[in-house]
């Protein structure tokens, strides 16, 4: 029959509720009532180093999945979750510069001389590079927010911890998936200045002839940012996959402030010997390119202070300078000058767990993480820098950093259960983390050409002139150690009574030999009210809990080689007609440089 019409259902889920199915038929509205269920109790929670159920969390540790995200366009990973964490502050300092990261702050200012930004561990790797995260490519963010959940990571989680988890792959037919957005931005207030006829009426005031509003000159009234992510997922139940591509392209409301970024992410399952063991590879890789001249406070306090009636260019075509305190033409520094950066970010971990027998399993993890820039400056003969610094000769300085964090990491895991009241849950383990950072710049100047820019540094004039500023050479590298030892210990008696132990032992090579290696233990207990007999006729409650928890957490987030006596380059002095550099000790009252 053309005219009938096959039954339609529709299934409703949210989460916490149950699933319900309820027939359409012809009606183009329903209502559906759901119903609470202890499915949310049942939710995963990444904690340090594993998972437990939501309902035996026995600490402070607060859960954001992906349905959850601040939707739109975002500078950061962490925008994601601005304002979904009660206590977690993330402030853009500098407003949309895509150049510029966000200050995180969780439970208030934790540290008066080291660090105050809680740890950020990505797939199980402490410290992990946030450029290497695009919004489509993450599943969830846990965020241990009191020390009875942070103490596990020992001198790092002073400021506490937030855990970000990956999207990975699963078993089934190939999903393809495609995301994009294309914003702008606009001005939402701007300050109040006074204009060139209200500027006039002031006494002392010099007229140059201009009116110019030079906070709208330096907004980009075209800038347009757009962002696309392209993922791939599929395979079997013992290997699966799951790929991504990202193409993101950032531009500050500044002119001359903008960042083009692109990358992609691998993930690789594998399973074997009948299910017992288990092998994960992740693969994150960000190449970025970045134009850092625009954006600075510098520029915009000019647009608060220079003299309103002061044209842009000179009669001549060249570009008026002011001779008041403090003042420059912005615009002629922005076209004058470079500062870009060029930088590629890679990281590669893989995890290997056996199941030697039911609820026994041992697992390692190795992650290296590679962070390199390198970065060119030049400045015109024509520019106010060189023409006021340099005797009217170019300027062009580069520099370039090397970073690398290795990390390895062995965990022993046991779960068992006592009868059908108790529940017990052990993990032990040991972790190593290196760190160093290799740096390099030069710099020249007295350059007679504009032609080669920072491409030809040993052309400079002040390598020969000593009438000019020195040329600059410098170079360093530092390290940094981490080792640790941890355990924790989980138990549930029916379900309903909690309590977890925690310890980890830790050295790290920034403290001195007299306090190098601390201990940091946590102990928290929890009671599932909800679960009692006496909660039954209370319907509408469906998840209580009352819990109290302690621990000692740590702050190694200082700079390194505080506690030791350095050797440090002085002044120079003079003998039998040669330079030579000096040396003496840094750090040690005794000595005199």
């Amino acid at each position: 029959d053309l005219h009938s019409f096959p039954t339609r259902r529709s299934s409703d889920l949210h989460i916490g509720h149950q699933t319900r199915e309820v027939e359409i038929g012809s009606s183009n509205s329903i209502n559906v009532s759901l119903t609470t269920s202890a499915r949310s109790l049942e939710d995963v929670v990444v904690v340090g180093y594993g998972t437990q159920k939501r309902k035996e969390v026995t600490a402070a540790v607060a859960t954001v999945k992906a349905e959850d995200f601040n939707q739109g366009g975002v500078r950061s990973p962490l925008d994601l979750i601005q304002g979904k964490v009660a206590g977690l502050s993330i402030t853009r300092t500098q407003g949309n510069n895509p150049n510029a990261g966000a200050a995180i702050q969780l439970r208030g200012v934790t540290s008066l001389a080291g660090s105050i930004a809680p740890l950020i561990v990505i797939d199980g790797i402490p410290g992990g590079n946030l450029d290497l995260l695009q919004q489509d490519d993450i599943e969830s963010f846990d965020v241990l927010k009191d020390g009875s959940a942070a103490a596990i990571y020992g001198t790092r989680a002073n400021g506490g911890v937030i855990l970000i988890t990956t999207k990975k792959g699963k078993a089934g037919e190939p999903q393809y998936s495609y995301s994009a957005y294309a914003q702008r931005e606009l001005i939402a207030k701007r300050p109040e200045v006074l204009s060139a006829a209200e500027y006039l009426q002031m006494p002392l005031a010099k007229d140059y002839g201009g009116r110019t509003d030079m906070y709208d000159l330096l907004i980009d009234e075209e800038n347009i940012s757009h962002y696309h992510n392209f993922a791939a997922s599929g395979g079997s139940t013992k290997t699966n996959y799951r790929v991504s591509l990202y193409l993101n392209d950032a531009k500050g409301i500044a002119i001359r402030n903008s960042r083009r970024q692109y990358g992609g992410r691998l993930n690789i399952n594998q399973r074997g010997l009948q299910d017992k063991l288990t092998l994960q590879v992740n693969l994150a890789a960000n190449f970025n390119k970045a134009d850092l001249l625009g954006g600075s406070n510098g520029d915009f306090e000019q647009a608060i202070q220079r003299n309103p009636t002061a044209p842009i260019f000179n009669a001549d075509g060249s570009y008026l300078e002011t001779d008041a305190f403090n003042n420059y033409n912005p615009l002629a520094r922005l076209e004058q000058e470079l500062s870009e950066r060029d930088q590629q970010t890679i990281s590669a971990d893989a995890r290997a767990t056996l199941e030697l027998f039911k609820g026994l399993r041992f697992s390692a993890f190795g992650a290296l993480i590679r962070n390199t820039w390198n970065d060119r400056a030049y400045r015109l003969k024509e520019s106010r820098s060189s023409r006021q610094t340099y005797q009217g000769g170019g300027y062009a300085a580069k520099s370039n950093l090397l970073s690398q964090d290795r990390t390895f990491e062995f965990t022993v895991d046991y779960r068992t259960d006592i009868g059908a009241d108790h529940s017990i849950t052990g993990i032990a383990g040991y972790s190593y983390q290196y760190s160093t950072t290799e740096t390099f710049n030069v710099s020249n100047n007295g350059f007679l050409t504009d032609a080669f820019l920072d491409w030809n540094m040993g052309s400079g004039n002040a390598i020969r002139n000593t009438l000019l500023p020195a040329p600059g050479i410098g170079s360093g590298k530092e390290d940094n150690t981490l080792i640790a030892f941890f355990g924790r210990i989980n138990y549930a008696y029916q379900g309903k009574y909690l309590a977890q132990v925690v310890l980890r032992h830790e050295g790290s090579s920034r403290f001195g030999a007299n306090n190098k290696w601390g201990n940091f233990p946590a102990a928290s207990v929890g009671w599932m009210i909800s679960e009692e007999s006496f909660m039954e006729p209370i319907a509408f409650v469906n998840n209580l809990k009352l819990r109290v928890g302690y621990g000692i957490t740590g702050n190694q987030g200082i700079p390194n080689y505080q506690s030791l006596v350095t050797l440090s380059t002085g002044g120079f002095y003079l003998q039998d007609g040669v330079w030579f550099q000096t040396y003496g000790l840094y750090g040690d009252r005794k000595s005199v440089v």
